[in-house]
C-alpha cells in the first residue's frame, strides 16, 4: 500500500525512497481490513470524523479472488473509482499492505502466477507514481516516516504474500530480501513509537485463521528482532479475522514487557466466515461486528497512546490504553 503523493498538503513530504513522510506528528492514525470493493463503503464518512492524519489498509482491501487479468484489472478500479473512498482520500494520505485476496486469490503466496501485475494494481490503488523505485521491490513492503525526531512514529508495511512459501517449520513469508530490510528499519529506527503492519495476525494461538503461527521460524526471528533492537516500542497492527481484537504477550526476556498487537478486520462484513476461536493473547474482549481501528497519540516527557476499535458508528466499542515509560518503552495505563 502506497501512499498517495497526489495530496495537496504541507505536511506531507515525499523523500527520495517515494515514501511518504509527515512533518507533522501524527495524533490520529486510522486504519482497517477486508472490504468488498462493490460495496457503497459509507464507513469513510464515518472514519473521517476521528480527522486522521493517516490511514494504513491491512489488507484484503479489494475481493479480487480470480486467475483473470482483466477481472482483477477492473475489480481494483472499482474501488479506486470508489465515491466515498475518492472523497475521503483526497483529504487524507493512504498507504497500507495486502493480504490474500487483494493480490488475487483467497490463501494467495509466491505462486500465484499473476503476482507481478497484482502488484502494479496495487501500487495504482495507492496512486504510486509510475517510475517509482517502490514497483521494482519484490513485493510491497515499505516504511514511512510520520513527524520530526523526538516525536516521529515509524510505520513498517511487511509484505507476507509475495514470497510466501507453503507453511512449515523452516518455511518463510518474507524471503531473505525482506527480512534483510526489516532488520535495518527496526535496528536503524530513531522513532518513538514504530508500528509494524501485517495482513495476519502474529499474537495468535487460533487453528482456523492464518497468522505467524504457521510459519514458526520467521515468528521466532520477529521475537528475537524485537528483543535485539531493545526498545520495546513497537506495536503490531493486523486484519484478516473479520473482527477486532486487542492482544498482548510477554516479552520471551527478563525485561518483563509486553508487546501488543491491535487487530482491525471487517470494514464491510464481519465475522461470518471464521468460527468464533478464543485467542490466548487477548487483552480486551473481542469485537465481532464491523469495526474500524484509531489509534491516538498524544505527546510529552511520556507518552499517552490509546488503541480505540470502533463500530460504523464511530462508538469506541475497545480500548486498550497504554503510555511509555520514563525510558521510552511501552507500558500499560
Amino acid at each position: 500500500m502506497v501512499i498517495i503523493v497526489s495530496i495537496s498538503s504541507a505536511n506531507i513530504k515525499i523523500q527520495a525512497q517515494s515514501d511518504l513522510f509527515l512533518s507533522k506528528s501524527p495524533e490520529v492514525i486510522a486504519f482497517g481490513s477486508c472490504s468488498f470493493q462493490f460495496n457503497k463503503q459509507e464507513y469513510w464518512k464515518e472514519v473521517s470524523k476521528n480527522n486522521p492524519d493517516i490511514w494504513i489498509w491491512l489488507g484484503d482491501n479489494i475481493y479480487a479472488d480470480t486467475r483473470d487479468t482483466a477481472v482483477l484489472r477492473k475489480k481494483y478500479r472499482q474501488q479506486m473509482n470508489q465515491p466515498n473512498y475518492v472523497a475521503f482520500k483526497s483529504k487524507t494520505p493512504i498507504i497500507g499492505t495486502w493480504d490474500d485476496h487483494d493480490m488475487g486469490v483467497n490463501d494467495a503466496d509466491r505462486y500465484y502466477e499473476h503476482k507481478a501485475l497484482a502488484k502494479e494494481f496495487f501500487w495504482d490503488l495507492m496512486d504510486e507514481p509510475k517510475n517509482s523505485p517502490l514497483r521494482k521491490r519484490n513485493g510491497i513492503f515499505r516504511s514511512v516516516l510520520l513527524g520530526p525526531e523526538g516525536k516521529q512514529v515509524k510505520v513498517i508495511l511487511t509484505d507476507l504474500r509475495y514470497l510466501k512459501q507453503k507453511p512449515g517449520k523452516d518455511s518463510s513469508m518474507l524471503g531473505e530480501e525482506q527480512w534483510i530490510w526489516l532488520e535495518k528499519e527496526l535496528l536503524e529506527s530513531k522513532a518513538q513509537i514504530n508500528i509494524i503492519g501485517s495482513g495476519i495476525q502474529f499474537l495468535s494461538n487460533k487453528m482456523l485463521a492464518e497468522s505467524w503461527k504457521e510459519f514458526p521460524t520467521d515468528r521466532e526471528r520477529l521475537w528475537k528482532l524485537l528483543q535485539k533492537q531493545g526498545k520495546y516500542n513497537t506495536i503490531i497492527i493486523s486484519g484478516d479475522i473479520h473482527s477486532a481484537e486487542l492482544l498482548s504477550a510477554k516479552y520471551p526476556d527478563a525485561s518483563g514487557l509486553e508487546l501488543f498487537e491491535f487487530t482491525s478486520s471487517g470494514l464491510t462484513h464481519s465475522n461470518w466466515f471464521f468460527p468464533i476461536e478464543e485467542n490466548k493473547y487477548t487483552a480486551e474482549t473481542d469485537f465481532f461486528g464491523k469495526n474500524f481501528g484509531i489509534i491516538q497519540i498524544s505527546y510529552g516527557e511520556t507518552m499517552r497512546i490509546s488503541l480505540q476499535v470502533k463500530n460504523m458508528k464511530n462508538k469506541t466499542v475497545r480500548e486498550l490504553l497504554l503510555g511509555t515509560d520514563k525510558n521510552g518503552r511501552l507500558i500499560r495505563l
